[in-house]
């Protein structure tokens, strides 16, 4: 049986890939949209792949030192 810790490390990794995934998906979106929606939309779709790599880089700091304990 896995340990909580265990449990965490996994979780923590499938998030940073899902959250990639979803990242290039919002990126892909984003140019797919060009000339269909306003250039504000597009940005707004930008920011929040900005912040998906915000978040993959907080998760992997979290894994990063889940891994040092």
């Amino acid at each position: 049986m896995k340990t909580d810790k265990e449990r965490l490390l996994i979780l923590l990794k499938y998030l940073i890939d899902h959250n990639r995934e979803h990242g290039q998906e919002l990126r892909e979106l984003a140019t797919k949209a060009e000339g269909v929606v306003t250039e504000t939309v597009q940005e707004y779709i930008l920011e929040a792949a900005q912040r998906m790599d915000e978040s993959i880089e907080s998760l992997m700091k979290a894994l990063s030192e889940l891994d040092k304990h």
